[in-house]
């Protein structure tokens, strides 16, 4: 009897042990974040009858310092996308290709009131850049006129609220809604 009251004290002490390391907040001061997923929804006008990869993304935070009731954390972004149109008539066929790459430093806001261990609700302010590729393939009159992208390199931004729900204290779901390079991504989180 004695040895069965040693073993179950020993399971209860072991299980309350986990339940503590497990039950922390999931973002804080000195939380690094690693997000890679996937987007949809341009944002981006290309024109009629386009045909657009998903998103592919990747972004990055570490958590910084207070500020108010939350954490700030810092890092950055980058996406990428594969845009073509296909056109054939009878002055002849051609293929439009773009690309979009954008890389932004970011800025993310936690606040204490919607973190928790097993979720993390935020805010994403983004400023980076916004680099298009173009390139028109084929025969024919507008082949030989060059095309034209009509899109301009420049300053890109973005403003999001996303959310993760952890799995296991360093594995989490994501998912953002907003603005910068497509309207929704999804994917998954690494906590380190």
């Amino acid at each position: 009897m004695k040895k069965n009251l040693i073993k179950f004290s020993f399971l209860i002490a072991t299980f309350f042990c986990t339940q503590q390391t497990f039950a922390q907040v999931s973002y804080g001061v000195g939380a690094n974040v690693l997000n890679l997923g996937i987007g949809f929804g341009n944002t981006i006008t290309y024109g009629v009858g386009v045909s657009s990869s998903p998103v592919i993304s990747g972004s990055f935070e570490h958590g910084v310092s207070k500020l108010g009731p939350g954490t700030l954390g810092i890092g950055g972004i980058i996406s990428y996308q594969a845009t073509s149109y296909n056109i054939s008539d009878v002055v002849g066929t051609w293929k439009e290709k773009w690309t979009t790459t954008y890389i932004a430093l970011r800025g993310t806001w936690h606040p204490d009131i919607l973190v928790a261990d097993k979720y993390d609700v935020y805010g994403a302010l983004d400023l980076g850049y916004t680099n298009y590729g173009y390139s028109v393939s084929g025969t024919g009159g507008y082949y030989e006129r060059g095309g034209s992208s009509g899109l301009n390199n420049g300053l890109g931004f973005g403003l999001v609220v996303g959310g993760r729900y952890y799995l296991s204290k360093h594995i989490a779901l994501f998912g953002e809604l907003g603005y910068d390079i497509c309207a929704l991504k999804i994917g998954a989180s690494v906590k380190f």
